[in-house]
C-alpha cells in the first residue's frame, strides 16, 4: 500500500475517511472510498474487506488536530458536540473546526488487514492455515529415490507413476477406475473445472468454503450456487434446491472441511447422495486437508463412480513444495482432464511423485503425520477453549483454523490489526454475507492467550 505523505495525511481528513477503531491512544481510519469498485477487479484474497487501506497514528489525548468526524463503530459518523473514547478521556467531535494534522504526526500502517504476507516484525500472522513446517516429514531421501524412478526425463505424458498408485490406492475411500497426478489440489480442481464445465454454467458449493475454490469458480466465469452446511455437512434441503438449478457440478469437502473444521457425517453423506441420485450434476470431492485429518477418507465415488472426481491433496501432511495431489475417477473423465492439461503441464513431475510415493510408504513419515495431527489439533482446542472461557464458544472440530463468529467483521478487522494481529475476515469465504474471521491455529504454538483476548475485544464492538 503506497504511504507518502501526502495521502497518508488525506485519511486524517473528517471528510475523507472515519475512524473505524482504536486502541489506547492508537486510532485507524479508512478512506470511504477504499472499497474496491468491482468485486472482479481483484482476487479473492484481495478484496471482501471494507478496511482494506487502514493508517494509525498516536494520538494525544485531547490534541484538538484529533476531533474529526469519527466512527467508533463502522460507517456511523458522530456528529459534531457528540464524543469519542481517546486513551482515558471523552473528546467532543468538532469537524468544523479541525485541520488536517501534520503529515509527521501520522504513522504508515503496519500492515493491511485480512491480507497474507509482507508483515511488520511482531505481528502475529494467523492468516494462512497452512501446515507448520516443523512439523512436516525430512524431504532428502524420498527425493533421492523419486529421482531414480522409471522413465525419468521421458516426454511421455504418463498420468501417474506405479509406485504412488500403488500408494494410495491403499487408503483410497473407493475403488477407482482411474487416476492422475496433478500439481497440487487447486491446480486439480482448476484442471477440473476448466476440463469439464463450461463458462456460464453454474456449480453448487459449501457455504462457506476455501477462498481459492472461489477464486477459480469466478475466474471460470461461472455462477456459483451456495449450498447451507450445520456442523455434519452440506444441508440436503440446500443441496436439492441447489439442483433446482441444474449446476454442471457440485463441489465440496467430505473429510474435513478446511474452514470450519466440520467432517461430513456418514449418514450426512448418504443424504446427499440420495439427494444426487437422480441428477446427473458432476461431484467434486475435494479432500485438501488430507491426512491431517483424523477423520477417515470418504467418498461417493462408490456410489457414482462414472461422475464422482476425488481428489487427495498430500500439501498439508507431506508438504506444500511436492505440489502433488492426486485424483481419481471414471476412465472417460480422467482422459478429459488429461487432455486439456496437455495444454499445459502436460504431467506432473515423476521425481516429486516417486518422493511422495516413498514417503507414504515410510512408517516414520507415518509417525510424523500422526504427531503432527496431535499437535494441531492440540493448537486448535487449545485457542478454541481459550475462547470458550471468554464467551465466544466454538463448535467442536478438527484442522489448521477456526471459524470464529463475530458481530461486525469490520470491526474484528480493525480491533484485531490495532493489536498486531492479523486474520482473515469471513467474506473471503462466502458469495453471502458473513459475520466471522477464519483464524488460523496450525502454528500458534505460543501467544495463544494473547490472541484470545484480542478475538475477545473484536467479537462484540
Amino acid at each position: 500500500m503506497q504511504a507518502p505523505n501526502a495521502t497518508r495525511s488525506s485519511w486524517a481528513i473528517g471528510t475523507s475517511g472515519v475512524i473505524l477503531g482504536r486502541h489506547g491512544r492508537s486510532l485507524l481510519v479508512c478512506r470511504k472510498n477504499s472499497r474496491p469498485q468491482h468485486p472482479g477487479d481483484r482476487s479473492r484474497n484481495e478484496r471482501a474487506d471494507p478496511c482494506r487501506c487502514p493508517a494509525h497514528w498516536d494520538a494525544p489525548a485531547g490534541d484538538p488536530r484529533y476531533r474529526l468526524r469519527i466512527a467508533c463503530q463502522s460507517g456511523n459518523d458522530l456528529r459534531s458536540g457528540e464524543t469519542f473514547r481517546l486513551g482515558d478521556k471523552a473528546v467532543a467531535a468538532d469537524p468544523g473546526a479541525v485541520a488536517p494534522p501534520a503529515a509527521d504526526d501520522l504513522l504508515p500502517p503496519q500492515f493491511t488487514p485480512g491480507s497474507s504476507g509482507n508483515y511488520a516484525a511482531g505481528v502475529l500472522d494467523l492468516t494462512l492455515a497452512g501446515p507448520d513446517a516443523a512439523l512436516l516429514p525430512r524431504l532428502a531421501e524420498a527425493m533421492a529415490y523419486g529421482a531414480s524412478v522409471d522413465d525419468l526425463n521421458s516426454y511421455e505424458r504418463s498420468r501417474i507413476v506405479p509406485e504412488l498408485k500403488d500408494a494410495v490406492s491403499e487408503r483410497w475411500p473407493y475403488e477407482a477406475e482411474a487416476f492422475l497426478a496433478t500439481n497440487g489440489g487447486y491446480n486439480a480442481v482448476y484442471t477440473i473445472l476448466h476440463a469439464l464445465v463450461s463458462s456460464g454454467s453454474s456449480v453448487a458449493i459449501e457455504h462457506p468454503t476455501a477462498m481459492r475454490l472461489l477464486d477459480i469458480l469466478e475466474d471460470l466465469g461461472v455462477k456459483i450456487i451456495p449450498v447451507a452446511c450445520d456442523g455434519e455437512g452440506p444441508l440436503p434441503d440446500s443441496l436439492r434446491e441447489a439442483l433446482q438449478q441444474r449446476p454442471a457440478a457440485f463441489l465440496f469437502q467430505p473429510r474435513l472441511h478446511s474452514v470450519t473444521g466440520v467432517t461430513v457425517s456418514s449418514s450426512r453423506l448418504d443424504q446427499l447422495g440420495d439427494v444426487l441420485e437422480d441428477s446427473d450434476t458432476l461431484i467434486i470431492e475435494d479432500d485438501g486437508v488430507g491426512d491431517v485429518s483424523a477423520a477417515p477418507p470418504q467418498s461417493l465415488g462408490g456410489r457414482f463412480a462414472e461422475r464422482t472426481i476425488h481428489i487427495l491433496s498430500l500439501s498439508k501432511s507431506l508438504g506444500p513444495d511436492l505440489r502433488l495431489a492426486v485424483l481419481s475417477s471414471s476412465a472417460p473423465i480422467v482422459d478429459q482432464i488429461q487432455s486439456y492439461r496437455s495444454f499445459s503441464a502436460g504431467w506432473t513431475s515423476r521425481i516429486l511423485q516417486g518422493a511422495a510415493a516413498w514417503l507414504l510408504r515410510d512408517p516414520a513419515s507415518w509417525q510424523l503425520i500422526g504427531e503432527a495431527r496431535e499437535i494441531y489439533q492440540q493448537r486448535r482446542d487449545a485457542l478454541a477453549d481459550a475462547l470458550s472461557e471468554r464467551g465466544i464458544p466454538i463448535p467442536p472440530g478438527q484442522g489448521l483454523c477456526l471459524w470464529v463468529p463475530v458481530v461486525s467483521e469490520p470491526f474484528a478487522m480493525v480491533t484485531l490489526a490495532a493489536r498486531n494481529i492479523a486474520v482473515n475476515p469471513g467474506s473471503k469465504f462466502s458469495v453471502l454475507p458473513s459475520s466471522h474471521i477464519r483464524v488460523a491455529t496450525s502454528t500458534l504454538s505460543h501467544r495463544c492467550e494473547e490472541a484470545a483476548d484480542a478475538i475477545a475485544l473484536a467479537h462484540t464492538p
